[in-house]
């Protein structure tokens, strides 16, 4: 890691100790974009080569950005709307794309019916962390 990653995690932590909500908002906002770009690298990769992503075991990955970017970008638009980054890290919300979509959607935040539903597909494996450490799991879908 370069000095630039260095100086960023280290303003990053000290946002998160700070609990600065506009600046968390942004390292969000980065982070999420990085992890969805990369997304889209590999499923142009999968496309490529045409190979399908559902029921494929080495899309995993793809699923994992995809599922952490949305937990990223909810949490983005939560802080935007004056939320905290305390309650955002806090059991049962912080990794569940439901329950941070229900924030969202309580803020009078509008959200399509399309994104509510790749949201509700995606929960469960990300607050679950099948997809970060389990993915042979019988419950991995």
């Amino acid at each position: 890691m370069g000095k630039f990653g260095k100086e960023l995690i280290k303003s990053a932590n000290e946002a998160v100790a700070m609990s600065d909500s506009y600046e968390m908002s942004n390292y969000y906002r980065l982070t999420a974009t990085v992890f969805w770009e990369s997304a889209k690298v590999l499923n142009a990769d999968f496309v490529a080569k045409g190979k399908p992503l559902s029921g494929n075991i080495f899309s995993v990955p793809f699923y994992h950005l995809v599922s952490h970017a949305a937990e990223l970008l909810l949490k983005r638009a939560i802080l935007k709307r004056n939320g905290s980054v305390k309650s955002l890290k806090k059991h049962p919300v912080h990794h569940s794309l439901n329950l941070l979509l229900k924030e969202l959607q309580e803020l009078s935040i509008p959200v399509s019916d399309k994104s509510a539903s790749l949201i509700g597909v995606f929960s469960e494996q990300h607050e679950t962390h099948v997809l970060r450490y389990d993915v042979f799991h019988p419950t991995m879908k």
